[in-house]
């Protein structure tokens, strides 16, 4: 961090409404220079049409940052625009101190002598997992892994009516938000993909980990606070949503009750070596980040935020479906990053289409 140079800000004349999305793809596929940094820069689409919109595009490392602390980031240089715009200064912000590695803020029982057995314990149970899985695939479709591929965006949005309807069957069927669109996307990824046979399928969940540290890390805190889950989903041939959607809240409940996600986070870092070293596996088949009601005002001054994106550039070895989704606006918005030498943009489409036609059919079925 010391000597790096200044974040870059590109001022880029806006073309159209969908100019940013040009934009944001390229930047999905530029890689940050880690020696020298820095490992944030952002972009400004404005102008050019004649009206007062424009697009933000703020690009930055996931390692120094989170969601969390990107929504209360961009909030901040939003608060400073309209500071500036408006002909006042911008707020001072005081600076930060460096906060102790993640580790130390983990409970007593995760650290030392204690931690280390739960580690191997988990460990074992990882391992027991992939076998248990390996076997189980046994002759099923296989997924491919690429030298190279470009990560490409599409995005979608369910809100109204539908998604009243859905949030008050997840609440009747006594299942998260979360685990309904882990159902969803499953389904449709077993359907398209698998021809619809029984298969296991690999998916990744994320959980914030802020509230669960000693202390709790603050949100204007920069710093990756959040952990991937892995689980093993068996998938049924005409497997009931519902009840699908059931068995993935209860494997979530069980990993927190466990404290996974405090050993995840102590050996993602050795896995994620093993796994970008032999370059023969996928990471999984699908992955989804769900970070609910954005803590985000819906105007900042005179600015009035029109909309939220936010995705995560895809590895070669990664997921083969992988989105991101939140709520803002009254509305749930889901980003979808695919590469293209997974799929093209129909398939891309395709598969996010029906997984929205699916939300929306067990909304209206539940009504």
């Amino acid at each position: 961090f010391d000597g790096a140079p200044p974040i870059p800000l590109e001022i880029i004349d806006r073309s159209g409404d969908d100019h940013w999305r040009e934009i944001t793809e390229i930047e999905l596929n530029r890689v940050f220079d880690i020696e020298t940094g820095p490992l944030m820069r952002c972009a400004l689409v404005v102008g050019g049409s004649g009206t007062m919109v424009a697009e933000l595009i703020v690009t930055f490392l996931h390692t120094i940052i989170d969601g969390t602390s990107a929504i209360n980031l961009v909030r901040e240089i939003l608060e400073d625009w309209d500071s500036t715009a408006a002909g006042r200064s911008p707020e001072e912000r005081e600076s930060l101190e460096l906060l102790a590695p993640v580790e130390e803020h983990f409970p007593s029982e995760y650290r030392g002598f204690s931690g280390r057995t739960r580690i191997a314990r988990f460990m074992a149970r990882q391992v027991a997992d992939e076998i248990g899985y390996r076997l189980r695939a046994r002759g099923t479709r296989k997924m491919d892994v690429h030298d190279q591929g470009r990560c490409r965006h599409l995005s979608r949005e369910l809100g109204g009516d539908d998604l009243d309807a859905l949030v008050r069957a997840t609440r009747r069927h006594r299942v998260t938000l979360n685990s309904a669109l882990n159902a969803a996307m499953l389904l449709v990824v077993q359907d398209q993909l698998y021809g619809g046979a029984a298969v296991p399928l690999r998916n990744f969940n994320f959980a914030i980990m802020r509230p669960y540290l000693r202390p709790p890390i603050a949100d204007h805190h920069l710093g990756s606070f959040h952990v991937m889950l892995r689980s093993t989903v068996g998938i049924e041939k005409s497997h009931d949503f519902w009840q699908l959607a059931s068995k993935i809240n209860s494997q979530f409940v069980a990993n927190s009750r466990r404290g996974d996600k405090y050993l995840s986070l102590l050996t993602v870092a050795g896995v994620m070596r093993l796994i970008l070293g032999q370059k023969k596996m996928r990471m999984g088949s699908t992955a989804l980040a769900y970070t609910g009601p954005l803590k985000l005002p819906h105007r900042i001054g005179a600015l009035r935020i029109r909309g939220v994106n936010a995705m995560v550039s895809n590895l070669v070895l990664g997921p083969e479906y992988t989105a991101h989704a939140r709520i803002f606006g009254g509305r749930l918005c889901w980003d979808h990053v695919y590469l293209d030498s997974d799929m093209d943009e129909s398939t891309a489409a395709g598969l996010t289409d029906r997984i929205f036609e699916r939300l929306r059919q067990v909304g209206r079925e539940s009504a």
